[in-house]
C-alpha cells in the first residue's frame, strides 16, 4: 500500500513537473522570437558545430554526445507531436476519457507550431550565414 506522501509522488508530482515544463516553454518562446541571434536551427548548429569541431575527433565525439542529449531532452517536451506530448495526452486521457477527442487537434496544432519554429530558425540561420559571407 502507498502512504499519503507516496500517492502524491506517484500521481501529482509528474503533472506538476509537466506544468512547470510547459510554463518554461511558453516563457521561452517570446525570447526566441525577440532575440533571433539566441536561437539556431539545424543550419546554425551545423555551421557552428563545424567551427567547433574543426577536424578534431575528440571534439566531434563530444559534439555528437551533446547534440544527442539535447535532442533527447527536446523530445521529452510536452508538445503533442513529440514523445513528451504523447505522454501528456495519454495521461490526460487516463484521467478523463473525454480528452481523447482532443488528441488530433492538439497534435496538428503542435506540428504546425514545430514546423513554424523550424522554418523561423532556418530563415534566421540563412540570414546569419549570408551576412557572414557578405561581410
Amino acid at each position: 500500500m502507498l502512504c499519503g506522501g507516496a500517492w502524491r509522488w506517484v500521481f501529482v508530482e509528474p503533472f506538476v513537473g509537466v506544468a512547470y515544463a510547459v510554463a518554461l516553454l511558453i516563457n521561452a518562446l517570446p525570447i526566441a522570437f525577440a532575440q533571433p541571434n539566441e536561437v539556431s536551427g539545424f543550419l546554425g548548429v551545423i555551421a557552428q558545430g563545424g567551427d567547433f569541431v574543426d577536424g578534431n575527433a575528440i571534439l566531434a565525439l563530444r559534439f555528437a554526445v551533446v547534440m544527442s542529449l539535447n535532442l533527447a531532452i527536446l523530445n521529452l517536451l510536452p508538445v503533442p507531436p513529440l514523445d513528451g506530448g504523447k505522454v501528456l495526452l495519454y495521461g490526460l486521457e487516463w484521467l478523463h476519457e473525454g480528452t481523447k477527442r482532443l488528441q488530433v487537434p492538439l497534435n496538428v496544432a503542435g506540428l504546425v507550431l514545430l514546423l513554424g519554429f523550424v522554418g523561423y530558425t532556418t530563415v534566421a540561420d540563412l540570414l546569419r550565414i549570408l551576412q557572414a559571407v557578405i561581410a
